[in-house]
């Protein structure tokens, strides 16, 4: 099975697109900075995006709705 390819930027979306055919998958939203890392979890459910304001979001990835987040300091 391929990933998805995972793309964060300045405009506070982190996208998931198709490796395959190149389409835009989802749309993950509430970032509320430029968004500079983003991880996978080892099993693939989770997607973790961390931005300049210090905060890391997760979302699930089979329903793409946000999990939790934690500012660091």
């Amino acid at each position: 099975m391929k990933l998805p390819s995972l793309q964060g930027a300045d405009d506070l979306l982190v996208k998931i697109w198709s490796v395959i055919d190149g389409r835009l998958l989802a749309t993950l939203r509430g970032a509320s900075a430029e968004i500079t890392d983003i991880a996978v979890n080892t099993e693939n459910t989770l997607l973790a995006a961390g931005s300049i304001d210090k905060i890391l979001r997760v979302w699930c990835l089979q329903t793409t709705a946000p999990v939790s987040h934690c500012t660091f300091i």
